[in-house]
């Protein structure tokens, strides 16, 4: 499992009282449980914005040998170098190739999603078609994909078909 940060962040990036959810402490507490594999999509704004729990957390993960999945949606290109420059190792929020060129060129891997809501694997094909990314830099995934999305067109293996489709 991966530490979910997004409890810990709910309304606070809006500057409202947060939500019901995790402590800063319990992050650093599941960061050491045996089956933690890193932090599940901390957004790049505590980063970029320098709050100091997410600076520490962020280190504390990178000195455990531990992955940050990344949340990049809207990042600049300055925002992006701190993000990674900070552990940010993948990004699944993209939508538009030409974004997804500069996050895996700032050295980020590039899930490419076809979920209910945000299907952009035909469009972010494109990074390997047209600008010729290495594929092993590349993957999948179904983000918020409905119960039934999943049953009528698949999850992953969806993505497959529409990548093949466009060229990959």
């Amino acid at each position: 499992f991966l530490v979910p940060t997004l409890a810990y962040l709910q309304n606070r990036e809006l500057g409202l009282t947060p939500s019901p959810g995790i402590a800063k402490d319990e992050m650093f507490e599941m960061l050491g449980w045996p089956d933690c594999y890193g932090l599940e999509e901390p957004p790049f704004l505590p980063i970029t914005w320098e709050w100091e729990e997410f600076l520490d957390l962020f280190e504390a993960t990178l000195d455990a040998g531990k992955v940050i999945s990344g949340h990049a949606s809207g990042i600049t290109a300055r925002e992006l170098q701190a993000y990674v420059g900070m552990g940010a190792a993948t990004d699944h929020e993209t939508v538009e190739s030409l974004d997804g060129l500069q996050k895996v060129r700032a050295g980020m891997k590039l899930f490419m999603r076809e979920g209910s809501g945000c299907t952009n694997v035909a469009e972010l094909s494109r990074v390997r078609t047209e600008h010729g990314v290495d594929s092993s830099i590349l993957g999948f995934c179904a983000d918020v994909a409905s119960p039934e999305k999943l049953w009528r067109d698949g999850g992953v293996d969806q993505n497959i078909r529409v990548a093949i489709a466009h060229g990959i």
